[in-house]
C-alpha cells in the first residue's frame, strides 16, 4: 500500500511540475525503474511519456525509496 501512496504522489507531481518552468526542472524515473535521473538527463529521453514520474526535488524520489542514477553525465553541475 505503501508503493501506491508514493506513486499516487508522484502522479500529483506531474501536475505541480507542470507550472514550473520547463523540462529541465526536477527529476524523473519510468514506472518500469527504482533509478531517477535529472530531468534534463539524455537518458528521460528514452523514457516514455506514459511511463515518466515525475519528482520536484531530490529528496521526493528518495523518500519514495528511488536511488540516483549512475551515469555521471547525468550528475554534471549539479
Amino acid at each position: 500500500m505503501k508503493k501506491l501512496f508514493g506513486f499516487g504522489f508522484a502522479i500529483l507531481m506531474v501536475f505541480a511540475l507542470a507550472g514550473c518552468g520547463g523540462d529541465d526542472e526536477g527529476f524523473v524515473r519510468s514506472v518500469n525503474s527504482d533509478v531517477y535521473h535529472p530531468a534534463d538527463c539524455k537518458e528521460v529521453e528514452k523514457i516514455k511519456d506514459e511511463n515518466k514520474v515525475i519528482y520536484l526535488t531530490e529528496e521526493a524520489a528518495q523518500k519514495d525509496g528511488l536511488r540516483r542514477s549512475n551515469i555521471p553525465s547525468c550528475w554534471k553541475g549539479k
